[in-house]
């Protein structure tokens, strides 16, 4: 006789349970954030502030990664030659953080005091900005024959001398001993993220071993295609993103470097407050550089203010090389690093970053293009894929030619067999 209370094991309702219980943990996250935004904010970012060590960890091992590949591919491995892979490894990873220790240590050292030196004497002429414009203005009053335009800017000038004298005497000083502050927090932070330091080392230990238990546990609770696929887009994520930060870390120390190198020879040839702020200006194109399309054009302007203090034909001499330089780099220097690891149309750019920075700020404006270009990656070779089993070849661009039957076959078996090959 069957035991009718006897359990069978069923996939299917074991699916469904699964898909009902994650949609019910879903909805349920959804109505806690709708209805309880302050809890729910405030609760991640006390989870964010715990966890950050171990996020700051892979955030270093990401950013580490290339740089020990070098270190073990070209110099240990072609110049050095070393055979033990394991010691070639190890070599390549202390190299690698004792050469980022040092150069962080060097900014501390010497970039932050720059910076405060530059605004501190900024501040120092800018007292006398205030009366330079008002004899400006004064002048011009006579001479156009007392213009109403112009009296009128004369009064509110005069009206607000109190407060705008007060910003430049207090305001700049005040900004030099910030910045001197942040360099010893910075120095302070070198300690703090010791532990973040552990974690980045072990993850790049221990990578092919991390990656081994990701595919181990993609296969073992999906389908093998379905695996295969997570892989692929883990993968490309992986990669697109550590070619866009890489590529755009080496363009914007390229664009610093070859600002500081403008504003010496500037400053050489006497255009006036080019050598005081030739490390400020660097910092500011460099840093600004970081953000996609619109950095280059965010950094001129402190520039060009900065510069307009000391002279305005400097002031305009910085901003025509400074578009030269954004040219050069735009066509040049930022293909040939970059490459095609973002690809997206300036629309989409604009988009990721405006996204981005509505979500999370600075931090959103940087990753929010890589963010982006890997769901259009990804989703383009999906529709690629849905187009060859239609049997349909339409260009993705208007400027695309349409090719022949023999050409559409070729191009389609080579896609086929790059996707069978990964």
């Amino acid at each position: 006789m069957e035991n009718k209370n006897k359990f069978y094991k069923n996939s299917k309702y074991f699916t469904i349970a699964t898909y009902a219980v994650l949609a019910c943990i879903i909805v349920a996250v959804a109505l806690k954030v709708l209805f309880f935004w302050g809890e729910a904010s405030s609760f991640v970012g006390s989870f964010l502030s715990t966890v950050s060590p171990f996020l700051i960890g892979i955030l270093i091992a990401f950013l580490m990664n290339p740089l020990i590949n070098w270190l073990k591919n070209t110099v240990f491995g072609k110049w050095i030659k070393v055979k033990n892979g394991a010691v070639n490894k190890i070599l390549s990873i202390i190299f690698a953080y004792v050469i980022v220790l040092i150069a962080l240590l060097l900014i501390i050292a010497f970039l932050i005091p720059s910076l405060a030196a530059s605004i501190t004497k900024l501040s120092q002429q800018a007292a006398g900005w205030y009366d330079q414009l008002s004899n400006f203005l004064k002048d011009l009053y006579q001479n156009q024959n007392n213009n109403k335009i112009v009296k009128f800017i004369l009064e509110q000038l005069e009206a607000q001398k109190d407060t705008i004298m007060g910003f430049i005497k207090n305001f700049l000083p005040s900004l030099a001993s910030s910045l001197m502050g942040a360099g010893m927090g910075v120095a302070t932070a070198v300690v703090n993220i010791f532990i973040a330091l552990i974690i980045s080392v072990y993850l790049i230990v221990d990578k092919n071993m991390q990656m081994r238990s990701f595919k181990r546990i993609a296969y073992a609770f999906l389908e093998e295609r379905k695996a295969k696929k997570l892989g692929y887009v883990v993968k490309k994520s992986i990669t697109i993103f550590s070619e866009f930060f890489d590529g755009k870390m080496i363009d914007s120390l390229i664009m610093g470097v070859i600002t500081f190198v403008f504003m010496i020879i500037g400053g050489l040839c006497g255009l006036k407050g080019y050598y005081e702020n030739a490390v400020l200006i660097a910092v500011i194109v460099g840093i600004t550089n970081m953000i996609p399309y619109f950095g280059p054009f965010i950094g001129v302007v402190p520039s060009f203010i900065i510069l307009f203090a000391f002279s305005p034909l400097g002031a305009v001499i910085f901003a025509i090389g400074n578009i030269i330089l954004m040219q050069i780099d735009g066509n040049f220097i930022g293909p040939k690093i970059l490459g095609e690891s973002v690809g997206l149309r300036p629309l989409w750019i604009i988009f990721a970053i405006l996204i981005g920075g509505w979500v999370g700020g600075f931090v959103g404006i940087l990753i929010g293009v890589p963010c982006v270009a890997t769901i259009t990656t990804l989703l383009n070779e999906s529709v690629d894929v849905r187009l060859d089993k239609k049997n349909l070849d339409i260009p993705r661009l208007e400027n695309e030619k349409v090719v022949d039957d023999e050409k559409k076959a070729a191009k389609k078996a080579a896609r086929k067999a790059k996707r069978h090959k990964k």
